[in-house]
């Protein structure tokens, strides 16, 4: 962690920097969260997007100018990925526990721009797509019908929404039972430990910036 810090410091000047969060780290935490409440499988598929997808906390969670960004509608669950890259299917209902791969329709209020990512399910603890439609498959079961479209995706109830600072405080949560400061740890330190996971797992770096 010093060496990130010392490059982070470079970077931004004047802030305090914050290190990737560690994807073992990570993993225990993603692990720890039971699966029998809307409040825990919301968090743990917050986790596990941010990671992967490597997104901007404002992307898909509220935070004080916006009340949540990603809406069930922006989210897709399909089969396997066809040779000409589409996709066999859009699978809703009971087929979501089917799905292999996971697209999201992103917006950035940093940059102001729509992009679309896209990623395959991994069977890993952390997997998004496994994540995402067991909160799905929650609404479903429950309600007896999938998530209203125009709903935010980590809603937990009718007035409230997953926030940043749930996030952080879940992050920190983890930090500090293995001792790094808590100081040194936030939202974007999600978005940091997957592009870092990424780039030791030798992914194309223009990939990671798209």
């Amino acid at each position: 962690f010093p060496h990130w810090k010392n490059l982070l410091r470079k970077v931004e000047k004047g802030r305090k920097p914050k290190i990737p969060y560690p994807a073992l780290l990570l993993w225990a935490l993603v692990e720890g969260l039971p699966k029998d409440s809307l409040d825990s499988l919301g968090m743990r598929a917050a986790l596990c997007l941010g990671f992967n997808f490597m997104l901007r906390a404002s992307m898909y969670l509220r935070t004080k100018l916006y009340p949540g960004n990603l809406q069930w509608k922006h989210v897709q669950f399909s089969g396997e990925e066809n040779q000409d890259g589409t996709y066999s299917t859009h699978l809703t209902g009971q087929a979501v526990t089917r799905a292999t791969w996971l697209r999201l329709s992103l917006f950035s209020t940093k940059t102001r721009v729509e992009a679309t990512r896209s990623l395959p399910k991994t069977g890993s603890g952390t997997c998004p797509v496994s994540a995402l439609a067991d909160l799905y498959m929650w609404h479903l079961t429950q309600t007896g019908l999938p998530p209203n479209p125009d709903t935010p995706v980590f809603q937990q109830s009718s007035t409230k929404v997953l926030s940043v600072g749930d996030l952080n405080t879940m992050l920190k949560f983890g930090a500090q039972e293995v001792g790094i400061p808590t100081s040194e740890v936030a939202s974007h330190s999600l978005r940091r430990g997957g592009v870092t996971a990424y780039l030791a797992a030798n992914a194309d770096r223009r990939t990671i910036q798209i």
